[in-house]
């Protein structure tokens, strides 16, 4: 059984990418599960959720496979998540039954009414309305040896959610079934780049590898914790600091007249996740139509690179950074097709139109 997508832009990119893996082959898909041993090893889930810190918030773990848990809200998860936490300073930790090993588990966090979060961004309040943010990520959770108990590291940041909302969106019913962890680490490799392109940072570790945003832990971007920030892998401190910076930033989107917040952080996060993900997952029709709206990415991206600037100079008694690379407002359209590009979905005559950007376009014809 091959895992399929449906034929979006980048879902078509991530159809191919499978296509051509050597170990993704219909052998790589079984079509019945894996057994699992009776009292098999342990896995257990850690990370951190972070906008900044979440603290308190509800964290749930849901089979990529189990379409009802990935679309419940915080009230109908509670039934169908295979496991859960409450996350704390230091982060979460949740126990995977059996049924979790040889999977993709998707780890999604839900602010409630007495959430806060550490404030890493101008204007932060800490008792901000959190209600309604949902952050997120996806892992493979391999199956642990006898005996063993094995630590699976699976953060969440608003950039992970992005990355992650892309993914499940291109998706066709039954994609995650059988997936395999190589099947899942090139799907997640494309999602991840799409996203970091159109928002135009900076993730390229050397000529061959990029940040993979459902993987990196990002801590808050207080000058203490940046200053603390280390390398993760082949990720230099230096990146781990600009995506922090870059991810607390999402905060200054939200709204407010006077003291009457008029459009929430949870808000303002689901609407330029539905058109990051709309706009990467295009169908050839769409691409050209003008129908892919842009105008809250548009807006978030310039709200983003003037908080990074501001948030640069305040932490600069603690740690020394450069303002991380973010996407000019009026270069929008233009990171959408490059995204487009490098997934092979289009080459450089199609006409890209799109709504809610001055961004320049070039002409030509879809393929």
């Amino acid at each position: 059984m091959k895992f399929t997508f449906h034929k979006t832009a980048a879902a078509a990119a991530i159809a191919a990418s499978l296509a051509l893996t050597a170990c993704v082959d219909s052998t790589s898909f079984p079509t019945t599960p894996p057994v699992v041993v009776p009292d098999a090893g342990t896995v257990v889930l850690t990370g951190t959720a972070t906008k900044g810190d979440l603290i308190g918030a509800d964290i749930y773990a849901c089979l990529a496979s189990a379409t009802a848990c990935l679309n419940a809200d915080a009230t109908s998860i509670v039934g169908l998540a295979i496991a859960s936490d409450v996350s704390t300073a230091e982060g979460y930790s949740i126990d995977l039954p059996a049924t979790a090993f040889g999977k993709a588990v998707v780890i999604r966090v839900f602010a409630n009414a007495t959430t806060t979060q550490e404030c890493d961004y101008t204007d932060c309040v800490s008792d901000e309305d959190l209600t309604g943010l949902t952050l997120s990520t996806v892992t493979f959770v391999d199956t642990p040896a006898d005996g063993e108990t094995a630590t699976v590291d699976a953060s969440m940041s608003v950039l992970s959610t992005l990355a992650t909302d892309t993914l499940l969106d291109s998706a066709a019913d039954g994609a995650f079934d059988t997936i395999d962890a190589a099947g899942l680490a090139a799907v997640t490799k494309i999602a991840s780049k799409s996203v970091a392109t159109l928002l135009g940072l900076d993730v390229k570790v050397s000529e061959t590898e990029d940040v993979d945003l459902f993987k990196i832990k990002l801590p808050s971007a207080t000058g203490t914790k940046l200053a603390a920030a280390g390398a993760q892998g082949s990720v230099s401190a230096e990146i781990v600091q600009k995506l922090a910076l870059v991810n607390a930033s999402f905060g200054t989107l939200v709204e407010k007249s006077g003291t009457t917040t008029t459009k929430t952080l949870a808000d303002a996060i689901k609407t330029v996740s539905t058109q990051v993900k709309a706009a990467v997952n295009a169908t050839a029709a769409e691409i050209t139509s003008g129908s892919i709206d842009l105008s809250e990415v548009t807006k978030a991206v310039a709200k983003i690179k003037t908080e990074t600037v501001k948030k640069v100079a305040e932490v600069s008694s603690s740690v020394t950074i450069t303002p991380p690379a973010v996407v000019e407002a009026d270069k929008v359209a233009d990171t959408v097709k490059e995204a487009l590009i490098e997934q092979g979905v289009i080459d450089d005559t199609v006409v890209i139109v799109v709504t809610g950007t001055t961004g320049s376009t070039n002409t030509g014809a879809a393929n």
